[in-house]
């Protein structure tokens, strides 16, 4: 994009998804810096949990995860691209390898994926647990859901879970991968005791 903008969403079930064009990068703070753009969506009862950005084929979309259905829309052309129902109430998500969105459906225990590419449901990925704070890919092979005990890691190439990896009295509620010097991408995660915990899985098959 050749200007900076920012994308809102309340959460709520009647709210619009609203595009701001920031004037000054450098004074976020400022409301008048803020121009009001557009509303991006239409109504969606289910609510929106989440957004994700997606670019393909030189289209910038917004991809609307909600409760039970998932909306794509092109943020800057009236272009309504896909819609997706399914069971379950999301979590966490992101788009894999520019084409696969994969989401933690939480009520049914699954790894969903579409291919956005053919607008098509790809695969559902069963595991144990119900619940997921976060979804995040791993050298480009593997899916890491941080989880409230643990993670629970997919490969995306045999589109399969591979490990289960429970951590002792830690409950996780914030998962993010970050580099550090000397040491290589990592996975760093906080609890609501305050403990922060720094992992790597150098070895993870």
């Amino acid at each position: 994009m050749q200007k900076d903008y920012i994308i809102l969403s309340s959460g709520g079930q009647d709210e619009f998804c609203k595009l701001y064009e920031l004037e000054d990068k450098r004074n976020i703070f400022n409301n008048k810096n803020l121009i009001f753009k557009k509303d991006i969506f239409v109504k969606n009862s289910t609510g929106i949990v989440f957004l994700i950005y997606w670019l393909y084929n030189n289209k910038h979309y917004i991809i609307e995860c909600g409760f039970y259905k998932i909306i794509i829309n092109n943020i800057f052309e009236n272009e309504e691209y896909a819609t997706f129902t399914y069971k379950g109430k999301s979590r966490c998500g992101y788009v894999f390898n520019d084409i696969y969105l994969c989401i933690s459906a939480l009520e049914n225990n699954s790894l969903l994926i579409w291919d956005l590419k053919n607008k098509a449901f790809y695969k559902d990925i069963k595991f144990e647990e119900n619940s997921g704070f976060e979804l995040i890919c791993w050298n480009n092979i593997y899916n890491v859901l941080g989880y409230d005990k643990g993670f629970i890691i997919f490969n995306m190439e045999e589109l399969k879970m591979i490990k289960k990896i429970n951590i002792d009295n830690f409950t996780y509620k914030g998962v993010k991968k970050m580099k550090i010097n000397n040491i290589g991408e990592c996975i760093i995660s906080s609890d609501n005791k305050g403990n922060i915990k720094l992992f790597s899985f150098k070895n993870i098959k």
